[in-house]
Protein backbone atom coordinates (compact mmCIF):
# COMPACT_ATOMS: atom_id res chain seq x y z
CA UNK A 1 0.00 0.00 0.00
CA UNK A 2 2.75 2.26 0.88
CA UNK A 3 4.69 1.73 -2.61
CA UNK A 4 1.13 2.39 -4.30
CA UNK A 5 0.67 6.19 -2.40
CA UNK A 6 4.12 6.70 -3.38
CA UNK A 7 3.92 5.52 -7.11
CA UNK A 8 0.56 7.48 -7.19
CA UNK A 9 1.47 10.70 -5.35
CA UNK A 10 4.82 10.81 -8.00
CA UNK A 11 2.65 10.00 -11.03
CA UNK A 12 0.26 13.28 -10.01
CA UNK A 13 3.05 15.27 -9.29
CA UNK A 14 4.53 14.65 -12.70
CA UNK A 15 1.16 15.72 -14.74
CA UNK A 16 0.72 18.77 -12.82
CA UNK A 17 4.28 19.60 -13.97
CA UNK A 18 3.34 19.38 -17.47
CA UNK A 19 1.74 22.50 -19.52
CA UNK A 20 -1.09 20.17 -20.18
CA UNK A 21 -1.86 18.97 -16.70
CA UNK A 22 -5.31 17.67 -18.01
CA UNK A 23 -7.20 19.33 -15.31
CA UNK A 24 -9.84 20.64 -17.89
CA UNK A 25 -10.12 17.67 -19.89
CA UNK A 26 -13.71 17.35 -18.91
CA UNK A 27 -14.89 20.42 -19.23
CA UNK A 28 -13.01 20.73 -22.71
CA UNK A 29 -14.48 17.47 -23.87
CA UNK A 30 -18.09 18.78 -23.42
CA UNK A 31 -17.71 21.99 -25.31
CA UNK A 32 -16.49 19.81 -28.15
CA UNK A 33 -19.25 17.54 -28.01
CA UNK A 34 -21.60 20.35 -27.96
CA UNK A 35 -19.70 21.59 -31.18
CA UNK A 36 -19.69 18.31 -32.79
CA UNK A 37 -23.11 18.21 -32.12
CA UNK A 38 -24.02 21.37 -33.88
CA UNK A 39 -22.29 20.87 -37.18
CA UNK A 40 -23.67 16.97 -36.98
CA UNK A 41 -27.38 17.40 -36.13
CA UNK A 42 -27.75 21.55 -37.56
CA UNK A 43 -31.82 20.80 -38.04
CA UNK A 44 -31.56 19.57 -34.36
CA UNK A 45 -29.42 21.50 -32.54
CA UNK A 46 -31.77 24.08 -31.17
CA UNK A 47 -33.75 21.64 -29.49
CA UNK A 48 -31.06 19.76 -28.00
CA UNK A 49 -29.11 22.98 -26.59
CA UNK A 50 -32.52 24.37 -24.80
CA UNK A 51 -32.81 21.12 -23.03
CA UNK A 52 -29.00 20.48 -22.96
CA UNK A 53 -29.09 19.45 -19.34
CA UNK A 54 -31.53 16.60 -20.06
CA UNK A 55 -29.45 15.53 -23.09
CA UNK A 56 -26.67 15.01 -21.44
CA UNK A 57 -28.83 12.47 -19.01
CA UNK A 58 -29.83 10.59 -21.20
CA UNK A 59 -26.19 10.58 -22.71
CA UNK A 60 -25.20 9.02 -19.47
CA UNK A 61 -27.96 6.84 -19.41
CA UNK A 62 -26.54 5.64 -22.75
CA UNK A 63 -23.31 5.38 -21.64
CA UNK A 64 -22.92 1.36 -20.22
CA UNK A 65 -20.35 -0.45 -22.26
CA UNK A 66 -20.27 1.96 -25.20
CA UNK A 67 -17.78 4.22 -26.88
CA UNK A 68 -18.41 7.66 -26.63
CA UNK A 69 -19.83 7.94 -30.53
CA UNK A 70 -21.81 4.89 -30.16
CA UNK A 71 -23.26 6.94 -26.89
CA UNK A 72 -23.82 10.35 -28.23
CA UNK A 73 -25.35 8.55 -32.05
CA UNK A 74 -27.71 6.62 -29.37
CA UNK A 75 -28.81 9.44 -27.62
CA UNK A 76 -29.35 11.16 -31.20
CA UNK A 77 -31.49 8.42 -32.10
CA UNK A 78 -33.81 8.39 -29.33
CA UNK A 79 -34.05 11.97 -29.41
CA UNK A 80 -34.91 11.69 -32.75
CA UNK A 81 -37.56 9.54 -33.01
CA UNK A 82 -39.12 11.07 -29.74
CA UNK A 83 -39.73 13.93 -32.53
CA UNK A 84 -37.04 15.41 -29.89
CA UNK A 85 -39.32 15.97 -26.68
CA UNK A 86 -40.24 14.27 -24.21
CA UNK A 87 -41.10 12.07 -22.98
CA UNK A 88 -38.48 10.23 -24.81
CA UNK A 89 -39.01 6.62 -25.77
CA UNK A 90 -37.37 3.90 -23.07
CA UNK A 91 -37.48 0.97 -26.02
CA UNK A 92 -37.26 1.15 -30.23
CA UNK A 93 -40.81 1.02 -31.83
CA UNK A 94 -39.97 -3.09 -32.08
CA UNK A 95 -39.66 -3.41 -27.96
CA UNK A 96 -36.09 -3.67 -28.15
CA UNK A 97 -33.58 -2.12 -25.82
CA UNK A 98 -31.65 0.53 -27.45
CA UNK A 99 -28.23 -0.65 -26.37
CA UNK A 100 -27.32 -4.02 -25.36
CA UNK A 101 -28.29 -2.83 -22.05
CA UNK A 102 -31.21 -1.94 -23.03
CA UNK A 103 -32.93 -2.78 -19.07
CA UNK A 104 -31.21 -0.47 -17.77
CA UNK A 105 -30.98 2.39 -20.47
CA UNK A 106 -35.11 1.98 -20.23
CA UNK A 107 -35.02 2.25 -16.11
CA UNK A 108 -32.97 5.49 -16.60
CA UNK A 109 -34.88 6.88 -19.43
CA UNK A 110 -37.85 6.31 -17.48
CA UNK A 111 -36.94 7.85 -14.74
CA UNK A 112 -35.78 11.28 -17.05
CA UNK A 113 -39.43 11.02 -18.21
CA UNK A 114 -40.79 10.77 -14.90
CA UNK A 115 -38.66 13.98 -13.71
CA UNK A 116 -40.07 15.86 -16.56
CA UNK A 117 -43.50 15.04 -16.16
CA UNK A 118 -43.23 15.54 -12.41
CA UNK A 119 -41.36 18.88 -12.39
CA UNK A 120 -41.21 20.15 -16.76
CA UNK A 121 -38.55 20.26 -18.54
CA UNK A 122 -37.63 23.71 -16.86
CA UNK A 123 -38.00 22.14 -13.37
CA UNK A 124 -36.38 18.88 -14.36
CA UNK A 125 -33.23 21.03 -16.02
CA UNK A 126 -32.96 22.80 -12.55
CA UNK A 127 -33.82 19.64 -10.40
CA UNK A 128 -31.41 17.49 -12.10
CA UNK A 129 -32.37 14.80 -9.69
CA UNK A 130 -32.92 11.70 -11.43
CA UNK A 131 -33.17 10.06 -7.78
CA UNK A 132 -33.90 6.09 -7.63
CA UNK A 133 -36.17 3.66 -8.30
Amino acid sequence: MAQYLINTWSEVSYQLQQEDTGMTWYSQDIEQMESDLAQLYPESIDSIKEKMVLFKAMLVGNSFSQTPKAETLTTMRIWDSSNQQFPVKPRQDDGKGWTVRGGTVEIYLNRINRLVAEKGEKGGISAGDLGSG
